[in-house]
């Protein structure tokens, strides 16, 4: 069930005297009474809220508790409930509304993050209480080690560009079967800063992609091939005069729009490309 409160926030102390109170009415075992009522009778009641409706009603009262208008089905006593567990919140309108589970369900929940939580330590040798503290550890350490894996690819792929414009600076066509997203735009990026006319980076895998580039010096719009490129990708795409971005439905489809795109440079920009062979 759901229930939405005028809080503004909540901390994990507040919640457990939310739970206890709640559970403190469930284990008393209190019995429900229920009223039938009309408008009159509604106004000699405490009501926790006034009823959306008029005419005879049902009021549904906990004894020392709660009296509401409710038509809806309700135990005999609190105690069958049996628990109630509080599983997670979330900030709705100014308010918090909170997501919780009863009796059979609330063990239920229970059991399996218990197992899930006594797995994931003792698979790393801890107690259960460390596991966060571990986890966030290791999520600094992964973080560390990608800022550092992507500072060397970067630099890898700086040097390959040098290498593939060469001296004098020729056209780039670069297609690889696996290469990385972000790696194939720094590439054609380090190529027209190497000098190079034109670059085409592209790549089958994992997220099939090509880049057409020139230097923001030129005049040429690489836009007016997009819609081209794009049916021959199968795929999605854009970008600004200087710079295109085409995402293929798959290898073949990058392959395809490399063909597309590098014939079209070549007529509208000519220059050689150095690794012809290599590539094909």
């Amino acid at each position: 069930g759901t229930i939405e409160v005028a809080l503004a926030d909540v901390t994990w102390r507040t919640l457990e005297r939310i739970e206890e109170a709640a559970n403190a009415i469930v284990w008393r075992d209190l019995e429900i009474a229920r009223h039938w009522v009309d408008d009159e009778g509604v106004k000699r009641l405490t009501l926790r809220k006034p009823p959306k409706v008029s005419g005879r009603i049902r009021i549904v009262e906990i004894p020392e508790w709660d009296v509401s208008a409710c038509g809806g089905t309700h135990t005999l006593r609190t105690g069958e409930v049996g628990v109630i567990k509080i599983v997670r919140w979330e900030k709705v309108r100014g308010n918090l509304r909170f997501e919780f589970l009863c009796g059979g369900r609330a063990l239920r929940d229970y059991g399996w993050r218990t197992e899930v939580l006594l797995e994931a330590a003792k698979r790393r040798t801890l107690k259960d209480r460390e596991l966060i503290a571990y986890l966030e550890r290791a999520a600094e350490e992964r973080d560390e080690l990608k800022k550092q894996v992507r500072a060397l690819s970067e630099r890898i792929t700086t040097a390959e560009a040098l290498a593939a414009v060469g001296d004098p600076p020729r056209a780039v066509v670069e297609h690889r079967a696996l290469w990385p997203k972000d790696d194939v735009r720094v590439f054609a990026i380090q190529c027209l800063a190497a000098g190079a006319p034109w670059v085409i980076a592209a790549s089958g895998g994992p997220e099939p992609t090509v880049i057409g580039a020139r230097p923001k010096s030129g005049t040429l719009d690489l836009r007016e091939v997009v819609a081209e490129l794009k049916t021959a990708a199968r795929g999605k795409g854009g970008g600004s005069a200087d710079m295109i971005t085409i995402a293929a439905a798959d290898a073949a489809g990058a392959a395809d729009a490399v063909r597309v795109l590098e014939a079209w440079m070549r007529k509208a920009l000519g220059a050689e490309s150095p690794r012809e062979e290599e590539n094909a």
